[in-house]
């Protein structure tokens, strides 16, 4: 063995140094340039999100070529990007050098391989290497003098291989060569399967780069005999890939090969990078910024070249160097180098293969887990994926520039269902997008009507997404648990779990549902970790506990820590552990104890069928975990009450926990409401005994505090002790349990009626006060036990007389409230939700019907928020509105707007435009695009005449989308159950679901109604509309009954309304198709040409094409007869309307121009006229459905509920 020249590599290193010394000195001076820099980026990513709308495309090459690129990096939302195309378009190698490829599922075919029978099989193709023995290809000769370095690359022979000449001297070269080094460069960006871009080939004397892209046809031949020479050594680093692309291009089979990287790994050098081993073994420091070169460039740059020459140039050199290390590491049993050769033929041995899609590849996209999808999402995502990869195959473009992976991933989150939502959420220009625009759509839609089958394979990636985050959470803390017992062995113990203490791991790992132990919950108890640990783990697998879970994990792991909680971590304890956990409670729980009293149902989130088989062993252990959770909760509750969490009582609500907890809005509805539902519905009487201490606590802080909400809910909470003394208890009173219900019951009462009275007083009172309370308690309970109902046999919450009198009291006053609201106009003025300002606008009949005499009365709370829930309404109805006038607006603004004048200058002259001054800058340019947009479609050619005639066309198109966007957005005013005080919400949910049942007619009959004209949409009914009479029409409504019963439901008014609708623009449609064929009849007759031709130049004298001169009058007599002439020779008995007859000059007009010796006129023809004509063919589908506006009472009921007669005022 012969030792590195260790000089030679410190040398290296100096250079090396110097080179980053020179980088740092050069990152300075880019950072002094910065704030420029920053500012030319921002100016260009306004210019591109301008420029990157979809009814623009086409319009420049050049733009095009530059949205692509950005589409490519990322950009389009904000990001850098992984790989950045060059400033210059690289044209596609396939389109430059005619390259055909096979991109169908058919699999590969090795013709120039022999075929050999197997037994029972079709014949499979034969590697040529197969033939010959391992021992046959390796050399054990020991050289006489040590191996020679190669010359540097400066002092090389070099040769650039792009002609047939120069590979004819290759193909010498190698004939005469016993060994030679082999690279291959490749790259995927603009092709499906990816293209073999160079090759690089070094001899002991000369190094080569071959051409592959232009020799692509001759390099099989001409080299396939010298790389299946079994005499000759090819030498190659990392092959496999190498190996599959040169016997997919180029039919090329590798015999005796040796790979470096094989050898490498077999000596186990540790570092087995083509860098590591060039610096160990050369002293070459070679720079990784080539290995993401784009390699399709030409010609190809000197930096690159050097790069692509440092591969093959030394590899030689190493092999002689490792040939040798082998040898002298080998022994007797362990043949080093017979088992890199035998490592290397394996390699050749394996034959190129395509890999089939499946419906499942799609899971296969590198960050679908961490997005967390659901059904829906997963659908569209999985429907874009297959057409993506089918648009890829057609057209031989990589998958990521048809469709990069987190655009795809962008719209999957989004579910844009029309043509506009999808421009908006892919802001850069596409040209695949917008030319399968309609397609994408009806993916998407469909997608979303078939999402039911994705249930089941968006839940496996949730729970192998929760399994790595707790496989990855579990290592960190096993790592964190090393680290501390190394640090202090003398606590490994108090580090160690107990042998029956659960802990948090998804899945069940035995019949009772027990989880295994995860490690981390026992540092945090002892302080070991650090709190956030179990915080940021607890938030990401929460929402997919199941109920067995969470109990486990709040009674050995969350109340332990509290109970041992320091007071400085309490407000970390409550926001990042208990806020959750309430809110799943508050949620989840809530969720199955409903479905559970009501339906008779068990709703757990646990996979209970997966372990019985029948569904009552399942129903019976799904209702325990429910009442486990239940018990675990009010242990939860009653530990917030733990004398040692709230002290002395003078500090009972500053530093108290349960004081933190109760003065924390959201904590405090959650917690009081779980009280409430325990006490209430719940009926586990071990959870209600557990939650009394924290109910004294509660009452003890109301009656400090006197805080609104804290005062209702124990005002709430005493119906439901008095049920439970009903139900559950004598009326002696003599039990423990009720005498301690009966105390609280009392505090409560006390707390509500006399809010002076000292609660801490120990004595039992004997006063006036107890003496009412007695008879009041007694009283009650008899009128409660006189119904002689079980507890389980109540309704979701309890009632009680006097509940039921007070709703029906405050129900006509909550109509009332309703009322004056809706009449409301100026709710987006400043404060107009504050009850102040709201007594001050109310009716003076109503402010004397309900003696309301201050702004504290509880009505105006209540209308207090109404409003707000109105604010939003009136805001995007109003913002609507004025869109609409702005837009009527823009149709006759001058100068006049035409969609191929729409740039820059534009923008800022209608947001600089003082019409219309309400309308905020960004909300004209948003309309500005809009009616570009519509412009694009229905007006292609503008004239003033074309705006004149065509004016109420546009107008109604602009009523349609902005009036489709009030159905759509907008929420209107309807009864909520939260106007009502806590007490009064279950009979206020009965009485607003059933005066609701008319508005969620209307609401399912819209649903229905926009299934159907997505459905009208795949055109399967204008065969029959098309005709246009009223037997056409109902023999189509026959055909939806017969062949759909989807839409048996809808009401026959709203699909006749459909009907009416798109027969009107399939008559767009044939008068379009009617212009189309009489424009064309035009181009094919020579002599109506010259008479067309002779009729524009008289209407160019006339200054007919002067279309920015205002002062012309367009309905001059000699304009008109000119025109009349016109529509008689061109459209001759086609009865069009006239804008089509202006529109027709203006086109006749452009293609004269455009015409000159290099195109016909069918291809002009086919620009100015048959390019929009197809244009608004294929957008004739989502203009459908982005246009969806009706007149009808569901619409009505659903935008305006409370004036339809739905919530009229009680007389």
């Amino acid at each position: 063995m012969f030792a590195v020249d260790t000089g030679e590599v410190n040398r290296a290193r100096a250079r090396r140094a110097q080179e980053l010394q020179q980088e740092a000195e050069a990152r300075d001076r880019r950072q002094v340039a910065c704030s420029k820099k920053e500012k030319k980026k921002k100016k260009k990513k306004m210019a591109i999100a301008r420029r990157a709308q979809a009814y623009l495309s086409g319009k420049k090459e050049a733009e095009m070529h530059m949205s692509e690129e950005v589409f490519w990096t990322g950009e389009a939302f904000g990001g850098s990007g992984r790989k950045k195309a060059p400033s210059t378009p690289i044209p596609r190698p396939q389109d430059v050098y005619h390259i055909v490829v096979d991109n169908t599922n058919k699999p590969f075919e090795h013709a120039l391989l022999e075929k050999s029978p197997d037994a029972g099989a079709p014949a499979r193709p034969t590697h040529p290497l197969e033939k010959l023995p391992v021992e046959q290809l390796f050399d054990r000769r020991v050289p006489q003098s040590p191996p020679l370095k190669p010359p540097e690359l400066s002092d090389t022979p070099f040769t650039f291989v792009q002609d047939r000449k120069t590979l004819n001297k290759l193909v010498r070269k190698l004939k005469n060569a016993t060994e030679f080094a082999v690279n291959v460069e490749y790259n995927h960006f603009r092709s499906f399967q990816g293209l073999t871009c160079l090759m690089q080939i070094s001899t002991r004397t000369e190094d080569f780069i071959v051409d592959t892209l232009k020799l692509r046809k001759y390099l099989g031949e001409r080299l396939r005999e010298a790389f299946q020479d079994p005499t000759k050594k090819k030498v190659m680093y990392g092959t496999t890939r190498d190996i599959m692309w040169l016997q997919r291009d180029f039919g090329i089979y590798i015999c005796n090969l040796f790979d470096i990287g094989q050898a490498s790994r077999i000596l186990q050098m540790g570092h087995v990078s083509l860098e590591y081993l060039l610096l160990s073994f050369c002293g070459v420091i070679a720079k990784k910024r080539c290995q993401r070169a784009d390699w399709r460039q030409r010609p190809l740059p000197d930096r690159m070249t050097k790069c692509a020459r440092e591969v093959t140039h030394y590899l030689l050199y190493i092999y002689d160097l490792m040939r040798l290390r082998l040898m002298n590491e080998s022994s007797g049993e362990n043949d080093l180098l017979l088992e890199v050769c035998k490592c290397s033929n394996e390699i050749c041995l394996q034959l190129y293969e395509k890999e089939p899609p499946t419906d499942k590849s799609y899971l296969h996209i590198h960050g679908l887990k961490d997005n967390e999808l659901s059904a829906r999402q997963l659908a569209v995502f999985a429907g874009l994926y297959q057409w993506r990869d089918s648009v890829a195959r057609i057209e031989d473009e990589s998958t990521a520039y048809i469709l990069p992976n987190k655009t795809l991933l962008e719209i999957a989150k989004q579910i844009p269902v029309t043509a506009r939502r999808f421009k908006r959420t892919v802001e850069a220009k596409n040209k695949f997008l917008d030319h399968h625009l309609g397609h994408v759509i009806t993916i998407i839609r469909n997608a979303v009507a078939n999402s039911d089958s994705f249930e089941n394979i968006a839940e496996q990636l949730k729970k192998e997404r929760l399994e790595e985050l707790m496989v990855a959470d579990t290592k960190s803390s096993s790592e964190d648990t090393e680290t501390i017992t190394a640090v202090d062995a003398d606590n490994n113990e108090s580090n160690s779990h107990s042998s029956d203490e659960p802990a948090l791991v998804p899945g069940f790992s035995s019949e009772q549902g027990h989880v295994p132990k995860a490690p981390f919950f026992t540092l945090i108890v002892d302080g070991s970790l650090d709190c956030s640990a179990i915080c940021g783990t607890l938030k990401k697998v929460l929402k997919w506990m199941g109920f067995d879970q969470l109990t486990m994990v709040i009674m050995y792991k969350i109340i332990p820590f509290m109970k041992s909680c320091p007071e400085e971590l309490r407000p970390k304890l409550v926001h990042e552990i208990l806020e959750p956990v309430f809110h799943y409670l508050h949620t989840k729980l809530y969720k199955s104890w409903c479905a559970l009293l009501h339906d008779g149902a068990v709703e757990v989130p646990d996979k209970i069928a997966d372990i019985f088989s029948s569904k009552e062993e399942a129903n019976k252990l799904g209702s325990s975990l429910i009442i486990q959770l239940t018990r675990a909760a009010s242990e939860l509750l009653a530990v917030i009450a733990c004398p040692q969490l709230y002290g002395s009582s003078e500090f009972l609500c500053s530093k108290s926990l349960v004081g933190y907890v109760l003065c924390h809005d959201v904590l405090r509805l959650q917690v009081l409401s779980l009280i409430y539902y325990i006490f209430g519905a719940w009926n586990v009487d071990e959870a209600k005994m557990t939650l009394v201490p924290l109910c004294y606590k509660v009452i003890e802080v109301a009656t400090a505090t006197r805080h609104d909400a804290i005062i209702s809910f124990v005002k709430d909470m005493i119906p439901h002790l008095i049920q439970w003394l009903a139900f559950e208890s004598s009326l002696e009173g003599t039990q423990p349990g009720d005498v301690i219900i009966k105390d609280l019951c009392y505090q409560a009462f006390r707390c509500v009626h006399c809010p002076n009275q000292d609660l801490s007083c120990e004595e039992k009172p004997k006063d006036r006060i107890y003496e009412v309370f007695q008879s009041w308690l007694e009283q009650t309970k008899l009128v409660v036990g006189s119904r002689k109902k079980p507890m389980h046999e109540l309704e979701e919450f309890v009632w009680i007389w006097e509940v039921e009198e007070e709703f029906s009291k405050y129900i006509p006053g909550y109509i009332d409230m309703l009322h004056q609201v809706n009449e409301m106009d100026d709710c987006l003025e400043r404060d107009s939700s504050s009850p102040r300002v709201l007594f001050e606008k109310l009716d003076p009949k109503f402010v004397s019907k309900y003696a309301i005499g201050s702004p504290s009365h509880d009505y105006l709370w209540a209308m207090s928020a109404m409003v707000k829930r109105k604010m939003s309404a009136m805001h995007w109805q109003r913002r609507n509105d004025k869109m609409f006038q702005f837009l009527c607006l823009l149709i006759d603004f001058k100068p006049y707007i035409q969609h191929s004048s729409y740039d820059d200058s534009v923008v800022e002259l209608v947001e600089e435009s003082k019409a219309y001054p309400d309308l905020a800058e960004f909300l004209r340019a948003d309309a500005l695009e809009v009616f570009c947009a519509i412009l694009f479609l229905w007006e292609p050619q503008f004239h003033p005449m074309i705006r004149k005639e065509h004016k109420d066309v546009l107008k109604k198109i602009l009523h349609h989308v902005t009036s489709l966007e009030n159905i759509t957005f907008l929420k209107p005013l309807l009864p909520d159950v939260r106007d009502f005080p806590v007490r009064l919400r279950p009979y206020a949910k009965n009485y607003i679901d059933n005066r609701n049942k008319e508005y969620i007619v209307a609401k399912e009959q819209a649903r229905l109604h926009e299934q159907f004209d997505a459905h009208l949409a795949s055109g399967v009914l204008d065969h029959y509309l098309s005709k246009g009479d009223a037997g056409s029409h109902g023999d189509a409504l026959k055909a939806v009954l017969n062949d759909s019963r989807q839409f048996s439901a809808l009401d026959h008014d709203l699909i006749k309304l459909s009907f009416e609708r798109r027969a009107e623009l399939l008559g767009r449609r044939d008068q379009l198709h009617l212009f189309y064929k009489c424009f064309q009849r035009v181009t094919r007759d020579a002599q109506l040409r010259i008479e067309v031709q002779s009729l524009i130049d008289q209407l160019g004298r006339q200054d007919f094409f002067c279309i920015d001169d205002d002062a012309i009058d367009w309905d001059q007599k000699c304009c008109s007869e000119l025109v009349d002439k016109f529509n008689k020779q061109v459209f001759t008995g086609s009865d069009l309307p006239k804008y089509y007859v202006i529109r027709g000059i203006m086109d006749y007009r452009a293609m004269s121009r455009m015409k000159d010796g290099s195109c016909s006129w069918c291809d002009v023809f086919q620009k100015v006229v048959g390019k929009p004509y197809d244009r608004w063919i294929q957008n004739i589908p989502s203009f459908w459905m982005d246009t969806r506006y009706y007149k009808h009472q569901y619409y009505d009921i659903i935008q305006q509920p409370l004036q339809k007669q739905i919530w009229k005022k009680e007389e």
